[in-house]
């Protein structure tokens, strides 16, 4: 029987493991991560890491987030090993067990990795010796970890160290991503289009995963992300399965390292470089069957609106509850309840019954991110989306009618904007319409 050396064992993809092997080193690695974590906190945040909380594998960084950014890239360094380990022992426990690898992936996803460990430390091992993965499979891997792990380091460095989401984090990475892992497939052994697409759409799977793991991201900001960075790390593996394919002077290995090293230096750059984002406006518009003078009432105060039904709002975007306004005429302050808190509004133009203008001094969170972890608060939240100003406009129609018209102005520090953009319209509009028809509906039953 071939002998394995410990490095190999826990962080190599041929080695065997059984389940005795399996539950003593599971176990002896997670109270040696729970002492070492804990003496972490107690330094970092002066405070206790339970055996609770631990069983979060964001709990750590989460703790820490009073700490400089330097130490939170630290402990996130430290941890990706044993996510390594965790990942190579469990696909490996799960070939053992006669069950498919790829049951082992589940190690990463959160409540179900704990449930995927207890059974496979309780499968016993098939009778055939497993045979060791081919080399197409162990280049897949290679390829999905490499590119899984680039990707988590450059947005966690992103977020935490340069407090940036630029091009470099949404356009470059996932192109990056896409290169690398299909350098990595493709550079032993010629392999398809489709399957090397496949391998950097599985990459992007497992880095949106481990964003989720360790809380940098949520599930509804990955979600929007996702139609963007999806057809760049297909873009981006096209280009590495060519760089891999093509014979270069003393291998290619430089190809697949000058953009890894190349992306934080570039998002560092431009990090220093941004300009200040511009002013966009969204108008949304509707008819009501009430003459100007019946609106306006309802335009300055409404009473609580009912639960909202679309889906991006039950999804956990900000929406509008109610509204009441302070005082009357210019310089009286408007006060929108948000499902996350209050928008804080002095008025600018005060002229009824047509038009209601008003500035936004405080804003409330833009939404509430659907995440295993309560209170989960990535770094963009704080500031990225700033409303402005936003205007009601009363305008008088033939019949006794009302074309009533919302606006928000409003600036916003994601790139490339001309995507986001799209996303923050689109949610404007949708708020937009949830004010307007309540409006309406208030205004129609008082006619």
């Amino acid at each position: 029987m071939k002998r394995y050396g410990l490095g190999s064992f826990l962080f190599g993809f041929e080695a065997p493991v059984d389940r005795s092997s399996y539950l003593r080193w599971g176990l002896g690695l997670m109270v040696g991560k729970f002492a070492i974590d804990s003496l972490a906190l107690r330094v970092f945040a002066d405070r206790t890491l339970t055996p609770v909380e631990y069983l979060a594998p964001s709990a750590l960084l989460r703790g820490t987030i009073e700490s400089t950014p330097a130490v939170q890239l630290l402990l996130l360094a430290w941890t990706l090993p044993f996510i390594w380990i965790g990942l190579s022992m469990s696909i490996r426990r799960a070939i053992d067990s006669g069950k498919p690898a790829s049951l082992g992936i589940c190690f990463l996803l959160p409540g179900l990795n704990y449930v995927l460990m207890l059974a496979l430390a309780l499968a016993p091992s098939r009778p055939a010796t497993p045979r060791p993965l081919s080399r197409s499979k162990r280049s897949a891997l290679l390829g999905v970890a490499y590119g899984s792990v680039l990707s988590v380091c450059m947005a966690a460095f992103s977020a935490t160290v340069l407090q940036d989401y630029g091009s470099s984090l949404f356009f470059t990475t996932p192109v990056v991503l896409g290169f690398v892992s299909a350098w990595f497939f493709n550079r032993g052994e010629p392999q398809s289009a489709s399957a090397t697409f496949a391998v950097a759409s599985f990459a992007l799977l497992l880095t949106s995963s481990m964003l989720l793991l360790f809380a940098i991201e949520g599930i509804l900001c990955l979600l929007m992300a996702l139609p963007l960075a999806l057809p760049l790390a297909c873009v981006g593996a096209m280009f590495g399965r060519f760089v891999a394919l093509t014979p270069m002077p003393g291998g290619s290995t430089a190809a697949v390292l000058i953009p890894a090293l190349g992306l934080p230096l570039g998002a560092s750059f431009e990090s220093k470089t941004h300009g200040r984002a511009p002013l966009r406006e969204v108008v949304t518009s509707i008819e009501i069957a009430a003459p100007p003078e019946q609106v306006w009432p309802h335009v300055l105060d409404f009473p609580e609106l009912p639960p909202p039904h679309q889906l991006v709002l039950l999804a956990g975007i900000a929406y509008p509850v109610r509204a009441h306004l302070e005082g009357r005429g210019v310089g009286a302050i408007r006060r929108c309840e948000f499902s996350t808190g209050a928008f804080v509004e002095p008025i600018t133009r005060f002229e009824p019954p047509h038009r209601l203008s008003f500035d936004v001094v405080e804003q409330p969170l833009p939404l509430h991110e659907v995440s295993p972890y309560r209170d989960l608060h990535p770094p963009h939240l704080d500031g990225y989306f700033r409303s402005r100003r936003g205007e009601f406009r009363l305008v008088a129609l033939v019949g006794g009618r009302t074309r009533l018209e919302g606006s928000t102005s409003y600036e916003l520090d994601l790139e490339p904007l001309p995507y986001w953009s799209v996303w923050s319209d689109f949610l404007l509009h949708t708020i937009h319409e949830r004010v307007l028809g309540h409006v309406r509906a208030l205004a129609e039953r008082t006619r």
